[in-house]
């Protein structure tokens, strides 16, 4: 099943890649996100800062692997769509009824869209997590201590406070980088990358904030094949059995 990125408000042809209806997927989201925002972070209705790099008329991972398609079955679209504030308002104005949203939708109306300027984000990120989310660095391997993380619950952008990753999905990749073979519906854009040496690689961002988390190859374990390579600085840790984030 297909999921375009369409932020002025288009529906995906997919709600939940695992067959779920929307009831439930809504229900499973809003006790995984209490609104843990940090300090600072003022959800707006406009774009957030964004690299010119074409965006991604993406395909949820769990998807993918159900069509048997790679990243490279993936298209492009301009780069003007990305970060875009996403269309959730009611008919006529009136109330929004959550099962009629894309999971993005759902997200988007539970954090917002996030906007700062850089010096904002500087006050509200330390100086590595400015380097990871709004510089597009990566952090040394093996430094972070979410590598070791094994309690239940969700990895969130340090950025936003936006679920990305369950931990049922991490697994030991040896990279020395937390590693996920799977992401939280709507959580993430994909977008294609050449600074490495022209080397081409798929960029992953935080759907709300446009946070730079890592990328995402072709090489993870079953069910998926992906690997969702990510900085630990560019995540926080939201346990299940007090919601507080770490």
């Amino acid at each position: 099943m297909w999921v375009r990125c369409n932020l002025d408000g288009g529906d995906g042809v997919s709600s939940k890649s695992n067959g779920s209806d929307a009831s439930a997927d809504d229900a499973e989201f809003q006790s995984l996100t209490p609104d843990v925002r940090p300090k600072g972070a003022i959800p707006i209705n406009s774009s957030p800062t964004r690299r010119g790099a074409m965006t991604l008329i993406v395909a949820t991972s769990a998807a993918l692997g159900a069509a048997g398609l790679g990243l490279a079955s993936y298209m492009f679209s301009s780069p003007s769509d990305l970060g875009a504030s996403v269309n959730i308002s009611g008919p006529s104005g009136g109330p929004i009824d959550p099962t009629s949203l894309s999971p993005k939708q759902r997200i988007a109306l539970r954090v917002g869209n996030v906007s700062h300027t850089e010096a904002e984000w500087r006050e509200i990120l330390s100086p590595g997590e400015f380097f990871v989310l709004r510089e597009a660095g990566t952090e040394r391997p093996f430094t972070s201590d979410l590598l070791f993380e094994k309690r239940p619950g969700t990895f969130v952008c340090r950025g936003c406070g936006t679920p990305l990753f369950d931990l049922e999905t991490k697994y030991e990749s040896g990279t020395g980088w937390p590693s996920f073979f799977d992401v939280l519906p709507g959580a993430v854009d994909l977008v294609s990358d050449r600074s490495y040496f022209g080397f081409e690689r798929t960029e992953v961002r935080c759907s709300q904030c446009q946070g730079h988390l890592g990328h995402v190859f072709e090489d993870g374990p079953a069910p998926t094949g992906l690997r969702y390579c990510m900085n630990g600085l560019a995540l926080g840790f939201q346990a299940k059995e007090n919601g507080s984030i770490a």
